[in-house]
């Protein structure tokens, strides 16, 4: 046989284009044209898979849309900003940070009209006014913060942030203000190796950066695509190197000290905060950026305050103090309408006094912004003169009211001059009563309100910011577009409090993690079926991406890159596929060209989908040979003629085929003349081929009979063709066979001999269907009946063969009896007991009517008993327990 297979896709070919196409995804990685993809990847993990909980030490203090609504639209006066931080302090909070930042210094605002004093009247008539007080904004906030240790932020202006830059201040104090944040800058030494980016420094005004207890950088440098994923945590601005804002934030609450620079270290690959117990290491990339961990949106449950929460209280106390201011105004009216002189100067003097006051704070804010000498001691003791002489003032205006309950005001007087001056002191004691009680519910309010922001803020970091709608500060996060950027300083707080890093993968790892992927696809799309390849290729894709994200990513805190292992999966498995494509439609097509005429489109299809199954190289492979021989044909040929005969043979070619082919799933091999020889077992493997062949036999012996009725009608002569069938089951090389011009598919060994014999033993036994024993019991066929024949002698084999006769008609009792009785004849022959088996078989003669068989065992068993007493062994047709045929020439005594 030549060895010529088919050419097929080879599996280690197949994995080596595999392997390619893993090779362009890693350069592609490589060079950086998946991050994009990656950082989107990165995104739904962030989104979708983190498990970092939120963090319960922050407290945003949010102004949002409706704190501008209550409190007035942006840029507030520093007044509220400095009442908040005074409110949040007094509440207890742990610290106050402000993401917002004070480039320039605020005029100085004049208020009086919460001080007009109106009648209750319809004509709502004007009482009184006081004088416009001056306010000074960035004094208040200066102190606000000064008294709170409250962390200011301030602004470094990295290259790459270029166009996000805020506007600069270029007042003289500027150099000032960079100067004073020098006491937060980390020591040199301690960032020695670290790589720093740096660019000019935007301080807050002078008295703020003085002030602060606190500052850092709030710069942001979004990745390529927009999103803010990572953070720089130190910078170097004005010579100094600085930290992040939240960085600065979380080593003041790690490590309890005012002054937490000296306990950042820095060098590549990490920051540390050294604290009492382990140092807190965090993870940064060779630009010395951090990746923020976030916290799904589905679990973020920090707690935000509104702004105008917290500023409801310092209009509270707006309110009260102005209450107060109203109250000596009507006090001075009081005084006035009765004349008292005494008290006259001595308000007279407290405004002096008050005037006074706020000529020295003006002198204070100055002298701060211009770094120039100040009387301290005077602003104090003028503050000192102002508290005795509001004391003194309290004391006197209390026996006043005594006077009016108990004298002045008793009854109305009877002389109309006396009873317009009575109406008036009672109009202006009904308003001292008025705003004395309005104060005390304000006091309450204030206190309760106090007492619910305590319970919120207490022991927390405050983080105040903007979130209201129209507010530029706005960032886009893997969690969220349009998310405020303060809360982007919770997360980092949050990332380094918690120790929960998300840390990229090394490279190394990233490449090894790639590699397999795309072996491991490349290697079960080459060996496997595509169908069953693909199935496997997405649920290996499925579980990789799942313990990516979940074990990975959430549990482990590392980040692998998806895309590169996933795209090598899919190229791998793209390359694998387009190479079998290409290699096994050559294949199929040749399959398909082999095999369209021997095999049922079934078994054509199932090689075509798996061509493996026909190896045809050549292999060795049991299956059961069929030969068949059509009886009577010549004589009928003589009669029909040339043209007539060719249709009678397609004919029967045609019934056959559909029978062996179709019906019964054999390969029909070639025909030989009126003959056809088929396998069953091969290429196609089949368990049941001895079963299949016998009932392909018996079906074809059944149609015959339908074929001569159907060739009588049409030809107008009977017809009286037989089929005989030789089967045999055994071990054969199956595959390509020829010549190299021309090969075809075929089966060579000694059961393809033994079943042309058998088919040729039928014409001198006069039976249709011979098989060996090893079809016979091999097919274990229940609805078909056979009779052994006995040993037979067959040409070219040393040993004689046991071969069975299968009846074509259906079975009935009568015919499994006889075959029955037949065999025990048989097994008489065969013991030589050849007297007792000549009754068996007389009897099946009776049974069998002109049954050849019988008749060739009868005349043995004559022979045998006359060769058993002393004869000479003589009939043609057997040599002792062997059954031996004439060759039809008649010319010799051979074995089949």
């Amino acid at each position: 046989m030549a060895a010529s297979g088919l050419k097929t896709s080879r599996p280690t070919t197949a994995a080596l284009w595999g392997l390619v196409g893993t090779l362009i995804v890693l350069g592609v990685h490589l060079v950086g044209l998946d991050d994009h993809a990656e950082l989107d990847c990165l995104d739904l993990c962030f989104r979708y898979c983190s498990r970092l909980d939120s963090p319960d030490q922050i407290v945003h203090v949010d102004i949002d849309d409706g704190s501008l609504a209550e409190l007035g639209r942006w840029p507030w006066p520093r007044e509220i900003l400095a009442g908040i931080v005074q409110t949040l302090g007094q509440c207890g909070a742990k610290s106050v940070a402000l993401d917002i930042l004070f480039h320039d210094p605020q005029e100085v605002r004049y208020v009086s009209a919460a001080d007009e004093l109106y009648a209750e009247d319809a004509d709502a008539e004007l009482l009184a006014r006081a004088q416009p007080i001056p306010v000074f904004d960035d004094a208040l906030l200066t102190d606000a913060i000064e008294t709170t240790g409250a962390a200011a932020a301030m602004y470094i202006i990295f290259e790459s942030d270029a166009d996000r830059r805020p506007p600069s201040a270029q007042e003289a104090w500027l150099d000032r203000a960079k100067a004073a944040l020098d006491r937060f800058t980390v020591p040199d030494e301690n960032v020695a190796e670290f790589p720093l980016a740096a660019g000019p420094l935007i301080p807050p005004v002078v008295t703020v950066a003085e002030a602060a207890g606190l500052t850092g950088f709030v710069t942001i440098e979004p990745d390529a695509d927009g999103v803010v994923r990572r953070i720089r945590l130190l910078g170097q601005g004005n010579g100094g190197v600085f930290p992040q804002f939240a960085v600065a934030l979380a080593a003041a609450d790690l490590t309890g000290l005012a002054r937490p620079m000296a306990q950042i270290y820095a060098d590549d690959g990490e920051v540390r905060i050294e604290i009492d117990s382990d140092p807190i290491r965090i993870p940064v990339d060779r630009d010395g950026r951090m990746l923020i961990n976030w916290v799904a949106p589905g679990r973020d449950e920090t707690q935000h305050i509104p702004a105008s929460a917290v500023g409801f209280i310092w209009q509270q106390q707006q309110s009260l103090s102005a209450n107060q201011r109203r109250v000596r105004l009507v006090q001075v009216q009081l005084v006035r309408l009765l004349e008292d002189g005494d008290s006259l100067a001595l308000f007279a003097q407290a405004d002096r006094v008050f005037q006074d006051v706020i000529t020295r704070q003006r002198e204070r804010f100055v002298s701060r912004l211009q770094n120039r000498p100040f009387d301290a001691e005077g602003l104090a003791a003028a503050l000192k003169t102002q508290d005795d002489i509001e004391a003194t003032l309290d004391q006197r205006m209390a026996e006043l009211g005594g006077d009016l309950d108990e004298f002045y005001l008793v009854e109305p007087p009877e002389a109309p001059e006396d009873l317009a001056k009575f109406e008036q002191l009672k109009r202006f004691r009904d308003l001292w009563t008025q705003y004395a009680a309005a104060n005390e519910q304000i006091r309450r309010d204030i206190a309760d309100h106090m007492e619910r922001l305590r319970d919120r803020v207490a022991g927390k970091v405050c983080l105040i910011g903007s979130t209201a709608t129209g507010a530029p500060d706005f960032i886009n996060t893997p969690t969220g577009s349009m998310v405020p950027g303060v809360y982007m300083h919770g997360a980092v707080f949050n990332t380094i409090v918690s120790g929960r890093f998300v840390r990229s993968a090394p490279v190394v790892l990233a490449l090894v993690v790639t590699v397999a992927m795309g072996l491991a696809v490349s290697f079960v799309s080459a060996h496997r079926p595509m169908l069953h390849a693909a199935v496997t290729v997405v649920g290996l894709a499925a579980a990789f991406i799942f313990v990516n994200a979940y074990v990975v990513f959430a549990a482990g805190g590392m980040h692998v890159p998806f895309v590169a292992p996933l795209a090598a999966a899919f190229v791998s498995f793209l390359m694998v596929a387009v190479y079998r494509q290409l290699t096994e439609e050559r294949a199929k097509r040749h399959i398909r060209g082999m095999f369209a005429h021997a095999l049922s489109p079934t078994l054509v299809d199932r090689l075509l989908d798996d061509p493996s199954l026909a190896e045809l190289g050549g292999q060795k492979r049991r299956l059961t040979c069929m030969f068949s021989d059509l009886a009577g044909f010549t004589p009928l040929s003589h009669q029909l003629g040339p043209q007539q005969t060719v249709r009678v043979l397609n004919r029967y070619f045609d019934t056959m085929t559909d029978i062996v082919q179709n019906e019964s799933g054999g390969f029909l091999n070639k025909f030989l003349g009126d003959g056809i020889f088929c396998f069953f077992g091969a290429p196609v493997l089949q368990d049941d081929h001895a079963a299949r062949a016998i009932r392909a036999s018996v079906a074809c012996q059944q149609q015959i009979g339908d074929l001569n009725r159907r060739l009588g009608e049409e030809f107008g002569q009977a017809a009286s063709l037989a089929v005989r069938v030789g089967l045999a089951t055994g071990e054969a090389m199956v595959g390509n066979c020829g010549s190299s011009q021309r090969m075809d598919y075929t089966a060579i060994g000694d059961c393809v001999n033994l079943a042309a014999r058998l088919e040729s033993a039928n014409k001198d036994l006069h039976t249709q269907i011979l098989v060996d024993d090893a079809t016979w019991r091999t097919g274990d066929v229940r609805d078909v009946v056979a009779r052994p024949v006995g040993r037979v002698g067959v040409r070219g084999v040393t040993v004689p063969v046991v071969v069975w006769h299968v009846w074509v008609a259906p079975p009935d009792e009568a015919l499994i009896e006889a075959s029955a009785r037949f065999a025990e004849g048989v097994d008489l022959f065969q013991t030589r007991q050849f007297a007792r088996a000549a009754e068996v078989f007389g009897v099946v003669a009776d049974q069998l009517p002109g049954d050849s068989l019988t008749g060739i065992y009868l005349e043995l068993c004559a022979y045998g008993q006359g060769w058993s007493a002393g004869q000479p062994w003589q009939p043609s047709c057997g040599d002792g327990d062997v059954i031996r045929f004439i060759e039809p020439s008649g010319s010799a005594i051979t074995s089949v």
